[in-house]
């Protein structure tokens, strides 16, 4: 997709750098989880991850492992840990193309970064994906059950209300 200057000439879009992490350029992969709520001591770190659970978090640590490979293996694991609490197991998979996207950047191709193999990192219990598929499944039967009940009976007490004379 291009994009127009001001001047109406044509660029290419950005595409993300690799973010480095050292001494030079700290960044608190707790914070950043946490929904940037501060400095924490140890104990106050953990809580602050388990606090921010569920798709916002998932999300935050995708975009880490896309864009900074230095501390990408601690995110992938946290990652996991999160999408084992969520009911999405479809996200595993938007975090492994997010890890191979990393992987196939210029920057890591050259060598500068030493990145493992996911499946060494942290893998997604293949029971525990049948597990919350079926329970998805069911709910959603459910609901569709439960929502066509709830038409029907509408249907019924309008025709009802419909067919009352007015007093």
């Amino acid at each position: 997709m291009d994009v127009d200057d001001e001047q109406g000439t044509q660029q290419q879009p950005r595409k993300p750098t690799v973010v480095p992490v050292d001494d030079a350029h700290p960044f608190e992969l707790e914070n950043y989880i946490s929904g940037y709520t501060g400095m924490y001591s140890t104990t106050q770190r953990l809580t602050a991850v388990n606090a921010c659970t569920g798709r916002t978090a998932i999300d935050r640590l995708i975009h880490i492992v896309k864009l900074c490979p230095d501390i990408a293996p601690e995110a992938f694991n946290l990652a996991v840990q999160h999408i084992h609490q969520s009911r999405d197991p479809s996200l595993y998979q938007t975090l492994a193309t997010g890890y191979e996207y990393l992987v196939g950047s210029k920057a890591v191709k050259d060598g500068s970064y030493e990145l493992p193999n996911p499946s060494v990192i942290a893998q997604l219990d293949p029971k525990w994906v049948d597990d919350v598929t079926a329970k998805n499944q069911s709910e959603k039967v459910r609901l569709e059950v439960e929502l066509k009940t709830y038409t029907n009976n509408m249907i019924k007490e309008s025709i009802r209300v419909s067919g009352t004379p007015e007093v």
